[in-house]
């Protein structure tokens, strides 16, 4: 048994901790040293850097965005504590009461039987809370939700797993059919005899095959499917033999100094205009973690605090009732037109697909695939997107999986040297419509990959507002989208998005979309080509079509 340390023992052992971190030695050597775990460490190195009087400027920090109205978590993602820590602060404050987890839980419990009762299976109500499975199992069953199973009636179901992983079926598939997490699937398929419990020197040579996959740059989520292992023993390999998330480089613990320096170099990256992802890619950080240095610099907007969201949510809600097209909301609140489709769905204004529904869009989908019908026509149709359909297809065997997802490394060498191509082309003076033909790409891919390898400038601020000036003259003179976007290389919904904040298009109603597609029907049937109705009214030859489909349609049924 260790012997519990007095105050001094543990106050001078954190001592030497400190200066042995310091001093560059490595945390598992200091580990093995002291007779303590990681995380032990860490949290001393962690404490002992901030002073009493920094943490209690900090704590009052906290208790002041929790005052404003924002949540615990994204209270820990800005000052990079755990939930539980921000919680204990403020409580002792007396910001937070005692007992509101547990109403909240109480009030999240009763939401999560509701959409179980209304038939949303376990994996989609997981997906929406951000819990896993077995928790919302369980939580099913304390409601009454879920069925408690007997003894009897587990045997039965254990013997079913057991016959379907003799088939063949994959650990993920059985689990998603039974409700059940990935573990508890492998334990009752050890248990029954489907699954051979490995020796260990049959889990070394296992685990030395995932190495080499890691090494080679398979995705984790493959490996996993690969060996039958969850995701975290993947990441947990991969950390025993210090490999990062991206490339195999040694894990390195950046100074104060040094972290302040790459913080300035992220915050001046992002107000010069450089893209987030990019920025990821070249500092090799999270997206979380830019965000962060974003809010602290005042580079990025601060995180829209729970009123705020739901006063904006009413307002989409509201805007969407009265006719709004999802991209002209999410054109007006600056958002993606998915999170306006989440926001519809959660307000009642867009209807959610029940399982019969989704049934029959699938083989609606299927249908037209196999009469040979491009995905942008299917997506059209059906209001879906692009990956939809492509996931659809692929489940159906009737589109090939990618090289990206069967070959990672071949893809990214074919990757480089089409990129190398362009930028040669480019060099030598190409315009961006020439290279789109060429590679068939879009004009701002051509240009993403420009200015990574330094051929084109990223634009500051100033010289962004003065194209979008002459964007907006350009409009007013009387050209069209596809003219101004071929003239600045800019995409097409860029184009339309600016022409909206600027006030110079009219936000269409459902009534005057109503009126402007009986035009549209009229022209069509006087015989007027797609191309040019689609000059007259300023819209996609994509639109027009649909809506003559649409027409021919109509007129069959009749």
């Amino acid at each position: 048994m260790n012997r519990k340390l007095s105050i001094e023992e543990r106050a001078t052992r954190n001592k030497a901790i400190m200066t042995d971190l310091n001093a560059g030695v490595d945390i598992n050597a200091v580990a093995k040293k002291y007779d303590l775990s990681i995380p032990i460490i860490r949290f001393i190195f962690d404490v002992n850097q901030i002073s009493k009087e920094e943490r209690l400027i900090r704590n009052q920090k906290i208790c002041e965005d929790l005052r404003a109205g924002m949540k615990i978590k994204e209270v820990a993602l800005k000052y990079s504590l755990s939930y539980s820590s921000v919680s204990k602060i403020g409580i002792a404050q007396g910001v937070i009461q005692a007992n509101s987890a547990k109403k909240a839980r109480e009030s999240r419990n009763q939401k999560i039987a509701k959409d179980l009762q209304a038939g949303m299976s376990q994996e989609e109500v997981a997906k929406k809370y951000g819990l896993k499975l077995i928790s919302i199992h369980n939580i099913g069953v304390e409601m009454g939700c879920i069925e408690f199973l007997s003894r009897r009636e587990r045997k039965l179901r254990h013997h079913q797993i057991a016959k379907e992983l003799l088939r063949g079926k994959s650990l993920r598939d059985v689990a998603k059919k039974y409700g059940l997490a990935v573990g508890s699937v492998r334990h009752i398929g050890i248990k029954m005899g489907a699954i051979k419990k490995l020796t260990i020197k049959e889990r070394l040579e296992r685990d030395g095959e995932i190495l080499k996959d890691l090494q080679s740059g398979m995705n984790k989520k493959e490996i996993s499917e690969k060996y039958g292992v969850s995701t975290g023993k993947v990441q947990v390999i991969s950390r025993k033999n210090n490999l990062t998330k991206r490339s195999g480089e040694s894990l390195q613990r950046l100074s104060s100094e040094e972290r302040k320096s790459r913080n300035q170099l992220v915050a001046s990256d992002l107000r010069e205009g450089l893209n987030i992802k990019d920025v990821c890619q070249k500092y090799k950080l999270s997206l979380s973690t830019v965000k962060i240095i974003g809010h602290k610099f005042g580079v990025i907007p601060q995180a829209v605090s729970s009123k705020d969201r739901k006063k904006r949510n009413n307002k989409i809600v509201r805007d969407l009732k009265r006719g709004m097209h999802t991209s002209e909301v999410a054109v007006k609140y600056g958002l993606t037109e998915w999170t306006v489709r989440s926001v519809g769905k959660k307000g009642g204004v867009i209807p959610r697909l029940s399982h019969e529904e989704r049934v029959k869009l699938n083989k609606a989908v299927e249908e037209d695939l196999k009469e040979g019908k491009s995905i942008k026509e299917i997506t059209l149709k059906h209001d879906l997107k692009r990956h939809q359909v492509v996931n659809i297809g692929k489940k159906l065997g009737l589109i090939e999986p990618s090289i990206k997802s069967s070959n990672p490394q071949l893809y990214q060498e074919e990757r480089d040297r089409r990129d190398s191509l362009i930028v040669n082309d480019l060099k030598a003076g190409m315009t961006h419509k020439e290279l789109t033909l060429k590679y068939k790409l879009s004009s701002s891919t051509i240009r993403q990959i420009g200015i990574k390898s330094g051929v084109l400038r990223v634009m500051t601020r100033d010289e962004r507002k003065k194209q979008h000036k002459k964007i907006a003259e350009d409009l007013q003179n009387g050209l069209s989208y596809q003219e101004v976007s071929e003239k600045y290389g800019i995409r097409l919904e860029t184009v339309r998005n600016l022409e909206a904040k600027m006030g110079l298009r009219h936000v269409v109603t459902k009534d005057e979309r109503a009126s402007r597609n009986e035009a549209i029907i009229t022209d069509l049937a006087d015989g007027l080509k797609p191309k040019f109705v689609a000059e007259k009214y300023r819209l996609s030859t994509a639109y027009i079509k649909l809506i003559a489909k649409k027409m021919e349609s109509n007129t069959g049924a009749k």
